[in-house]
């Protein structure tokens, strides 16, 4: 399998990235009208910043013409499809959907604290005599008996 050339871009491919990407062609006819492979292309705006800021900005004056039309179709009463320009400016613009809104999982934390069983009256009797302050103070080593 032949592998294809670095392709070096002249001054005039540059404006015709950017008509071709304003007309919404599609990346695979750009390759074909500059005379490289698809691939090729593809390096090419990855390595060069010019080509790539053409490209985008080609696109955006298409993305431009498309939002503009919608939004005019979308706003006059009389346009046939206007309903369905209505509903599309509103999922491009509002991010509306079709579908019920799904609940995520949430990530939960579980905790579970085991307590020891209830004491008899004696055996807290016990341990509460058993806690004395002078008690206390040698088991830490501050006081002797």
């Amino acid at each position: 399998m032949a592998r294809s050339k670095r392709k070096i871009l002249r001054p005039d491919d540059y404006l015709l990235i950017e008509q071709l990407a304003a007309w919404g062609a599609s990346m695979a006819t750009i390759a074909e009208k500059l005379n490289m492979a698809y691939s090729t292309f593809k390096l090419v705006l990855s390595r060069d910043a010019r080509a790539k800021e053409v490209f985008d900005t080609g696109r955006g004056a298409m993305e431009s013409k498309v939002k503009n039309a919608l939004l005019k179709a979308a706003i006059d009463p009389k346009h046939p499809k206007q309903i369905t320009a209505a509903i599309a400016v509103l999922k491009m613009f509002w991010q509306y959907t079709d579908q019920p809104k799904q609940k995520l999982p949430e990530n939960k934390v579980e905790i579970t604290f085991q307590l020891p069983g209830a004491m008899t009256p004696e055996q807290y009797k016990k341990q509460i005599l058993d806690v004395t302050p002078r008690k206390a103070l040698k088991e830490a080593g501050i006081e002797s008996e």
